[in-house]
């Protein structure tokens, strides 16, 4: 689970594809 949210941290300032990875955990209620 860390290296999920060391991810999540690092494309979360990159635009499109933090949303994507946000999206995605969300459908996964992780955030």
């Amino acid at each position: 689970m860390s290296s999920n949210s060391r991810r999540v941290l690092i494309y979360g300032g990159k635009g499109a594809l933090g949303s994507a990875c946000v999206h995605f955990f969300r459908q996964h209620n992780w955030v």
